[in-house]
């Protein structure tokens, strides 16, 4: 679960290239395509950052909540 992210990040980082080799070979099909699929990995990745804090504090809210009880 830790490395997901980062691993999304390098991927988001490879498309982003691919996508800057196609803008200057001006293929717009490639750049069209790279450029999605780094939008989706961005999206993947921000999502699991977001369960990762979830996760990490859920623990903790639940406790808060059984003590305030």
């Amino acid at each position: 679960m830790q490395l997901g992210p980062i691993l999304r990040d390098v991927e988001t980082l490879a498309y982003k290239c691919e996508s800057l080799n196609a803008v200057m070979k001006r293929d717009e099909r490639a750049y069209e395509r790279n450029k999605k699929l780094m939008e989706k990995e961005e999206s993947d990745a921000a999502f699991l950052r977001l369960f990762e804090r979830f996760m990490e504090a859920a623990p903790q809210v639940t406790l808060q909540l059984f003590v305030f009880m």
